[in-house]
C-alpha cells in the first residue's frame, strides 16, 4: 500500500505533464495552421490594401477642404506623420503574430484544416482572388442606398435645428 501512495503522486504529476506537453502541441500546430491560413488568404496583401485605401481617402479628404495655404501646408505634414505611424503599428511584421493568435484562439484545429482545403481549392481561390471586387460592388450598394437617405437624414437635421 505504501509504495502505491508514493507512485500516485508522480503518476499524477507524469500525467499534468503528458497533457501540457499535448496541450503545448495542439496550440503549435493551431498556430502553424493559423499562420498558413493568413498566407494562403492573402492576408498580407490586403493588409497593404486596405492601409493604401486609408491613405487615399485621407489624401481626397484634405483635398476637399478648403483650407488656407499655410494651414494646408501643416495638414499634409500631419497626414504624412498620421500615415507612417499607422503604416508602423499596423505593418504585417507587427500584427502578423496577432491574427495568428487571434486565428489560433478562434479556430479548432479541424475547422483550420477545413478552411485551409476551402482556399486551397480553385473555388477558394476564385473567391479570395474576386474578393476585392465583391468588396467594392458592396461598398457602392452601400453608398447607393445612402444617397437615397440623405435627403431624409437632411430634413431630420434641419427639424432638429429648428427646435433649438
Amino acid at each position: 500500500m505504501r509504495s502505491f501512495r508514493l507512485t500516485t503522486p508522480v503518476c499524477l504529476l507524469g500525467l499534468i505533464c503528458a497533457v501540457s506537453l499535448v496541450a503545448r502541441a495542439d496550440d503549435a500546430s493551431r498556430k502553424a495552421k493559423a499562420a498558413e491560413l493568413l498566407k494562403v488568404s492573402n492576408s498580407e496583401q490586403m493588409m497593404e490594401q486596405m492601409l493604401g485605401s486609408m491613405q487615399k481617402m485621407q489624401v481626397e479628404q484634405f483635398a476637399k477642404m478648403d483650407l488656407p495655404p499655410e494651414v494646408r501646408a501643416s495638414a499634409v505634414e500631419m497626414q504624412k506623420k498620421t500615415e507612417a505611424l499607422v503604416r508602423k503599428m499596423l505593418s504585417w511584421e507587427t500584427i502578423k503574430p496577432r491574427f495568428v493568435d487571434l486565428y489560433a484562439a478562434t479556430y479548432t484545429e479541424p475547422e483550420l484544416d477545413g478552411i485551409l482545403s476551402f482556399y486551397k481549392s480553385a473555388a477558394g481561390q476564385a473567391m479570395l482572388n474576386k474578393m476585392p471586387q465583391l468588396m467594392q460592388g458592396s461598398m457602392d450598394l452601400t453608398q447607393e442606398a445612402m444617397a437615397g437617405v440623405m435627403p431624409e437624414l437632411m430634413k431630420i437635421v434641419e427639424e432638429m435645428k429648428q427646435k433649438k
